[in-house]
């Protein structure tokens, strides 16, 4: 999987327009609409209902949203801890002069 996927899909429903989300991720249409098919077959369903404009998340869709941007707000979290903890100073270092 993709991480990017869970960003072009949290654009796509944000503005509802395939072309518009292209735009905002400064790449062409036909590449976001390529992956955007790569996650829903990744998945195993249909994540966009295109049959209205503008276009809806299906069920499936929202679901994906939420838990990928729950994923990488995790991910993001765990590693600013990381980089924090290996950042400062050995608090359990003993030196002797």
């Amino acid at each position: 999987m993709d991480t990017q996927w869970v960003e072009d899909l949290a654009s796509l429903a944000s503005c509802g327009n395939f072309s518009e989300a292209a735009r905002m991720n400064n790449i062409s249409q036909s590449a976001f609409s390529r992956r955007i098919k790569a996650f829903e077959a990744w998945v195993g369903a249909a994540l966009v209902d295109r049959s209205n404009h503008p276009v809806k998340l299906t069920q499936a869709g929202r679901q994906m949203l939420e838990a990928g941007q729950q994923a990488l707000t995790r991910i993001e979290t765990e590693r600013a801890h990381i980089r924090e903890s290996l950042s400062g100073p050995d608090k359990y270092v003993v030196t002797f002069a």
